[in-house]
């Protein structure tokens, strides 16, 4: 009797420890690595595939987020983006992953934008705000719209300098009906020809009053 006891408690064992190695697989079951690319899917061991709750797998769709079990668009301030070490498979990173030092997007644009804690605030060559809350691209400095919160990256000084010295590069020369009409002068500002035929012909005429 205590041989066949030991004999069920084997069996038993041996098939819980099959059942729980199948568990332990999880995305590792299937060939894509679900919850890398969308924290909100799982891997179907039995179907070998991502689920997104009891339905189909939102990657690669038009609605890649999947959010308590439904596939849903990727809006902002969520951004889609290639996952970071899986190229190929786009992600929607949402914006409480934004700005905590841990790139989601294989471009980094999850933290792009955001003042680190590093010797290097701003990636990129990125513009930080005076504040130090956030990073912006550099060409929009001084475009004339701030695109910094606390308006940092308008300076009236500044680029109020840069917008009149590019004015003055663009801006045509000023010209007048006066300066149309008259003579032009020579290098050294002596009057031109015209001027000097003028006044010898006055001369010669004021000569032959004088004679007559």
């Amino acid at each position: 009797m205590k041989i066949l006891f030991l004999a069920i408690a084997m069996v038993g064992m041996a098939m819980s420890d099959g059942a729980n190695e199948a568990h332990r697989l999880g995305d590792r079951a299937c060939a894509v690595p679900c919850a890398d690319i969308d924290p909100g899917e799982h891997c179907d061991e039995a179907a070998k595939s991502c689920k997104c709750g009891d339905g189909p797998t939102c990657i690669g769709t038009d609605k890649p987020y999947c959010f308590h079990g439904q596939c849903q668009e990727c809006k902002a301030p969520d951004v889609l983006c290639v996952a970071k070490d899986r190229t190929g498979y786009k992600r929607c990173v949402t914006h409480d992953l934004f700005c905590d030092n841990d790139w989601d997007c294989e471009d980094g644009t999850d933290e792009k934008n955001c003042v680190h804690d590093t010797d290097t605030h701003c990636y990129g060559g990125r513009f930080e705000c005076d504040d130090k809350k956030e990073c912006i691209d550099a060409a929009l400095k001084c475009d004339g719209k701030e695109d910094c919160d606390d308006g940092s990256d308008e300076p009236m000084i500044g680029c109020g300098l840069i917008n009149r010295i590019e004015g003055e590069d663009t801006k045509p020369p000023e010209t007048n009906d006066d300066d149309a009409d008259a003579e032009p002068e020579t290098e050294s500002g002596a009057p031109g020809i015209g001027a000097v035929r003028e006044v010898v012909f006055a001369i010669a005429f004021f000569s032959m009053v004088l004679m007559m």
